[in-house]
């Protein structure tokens, strides 16, 4: 079954190396897909589901993105987080990065083509009302990457609790898909604006 795209982020953020030039594999598997192109471009180029946009405000968050590398006939494909930051592989590093995007726009000179609702010719599913649903005395109950750090945590709705292994995400996940939602995956915070810490003060 093909992950939702809250469930793409939060796979992705269990995975901090490999995948060097595999972007595609990275995506796919955060999705739980199956292979179908040999590369993000001809993945984008395929898609009867994508939406070409440079504007980052009308991408929703876990989309896959793709860009078209300069002087590269394999494009590149991220999963977009919100807030102008994505989920991508690095070949240089060998490493997965939470990144902006204006780093590779920019920077390195990619040109985003824009975001599909299928990866590699599957579709998407859509979060489901439960998922989506407020007003329940859990509807805090998420997963966070705190202030940028390179972990993750577990808020209950009144304490964190520190993951120390990538399958404790997709018990969690597992447990909430049983109750019929899932929990949100999502940053909070920086080095230089600690929310995250500023949450711990607050509930202690």
């Amino acid at each position: 079954m093909i992950n939702t795209r809250e469930q793409a982020i939060a796979k992705s953020l269990t995975i901090t190396k490999g995948y060097a030039g595999m972007c595609l594999a990275f995506v796919k598997d955060c999705y739980n897909a199956q292979a179908v192109h040999p590369s993000a471009i001809s993945a984008w180029n395929a898609s009867t589901h994508k939406h070409a946009t440079t504007d980052l405000s009308g991408i929703p968050r876990g989309a896959p993105i793709f860009f078209a590398p300069h002087g590269s006939p394999y494009g590149h494909v991220a999963i977009y987080l919100g807030d102008g930051t994505m989920r991508t592989t690095n070949s240089s590093t060998g490493l997965i990065h939470t990144d902006p995007v204006s780093i590779w726009t920019h920077q390195y000179g990619y040109t985003l083509l824009g975001w599909t609702d299928d990866i590699d010719g599957q579709l998407i599913p859509a979060q489901t009302t439960n998922q989506q649903r407020t007003g329940d005395d859990d509807d805090m109950q998420c997963i966070i990457q705190p202030n940028d750090e390179n972990r993750l945590v577990y808020f209950d709705g009144q304490q964190s609790h520190n993951l120390t292994h990538p399958d404790q995400v997709t018990a969690l996940q597992m447990v909430a898909k049983q109750c019929g939602k899932t929990l949100p995956v999502f940053k909070l915070g920086s080095a230089k604006a600690p929310w995250y810490t500023r949450l711990t003060q607050a509930i202690q």
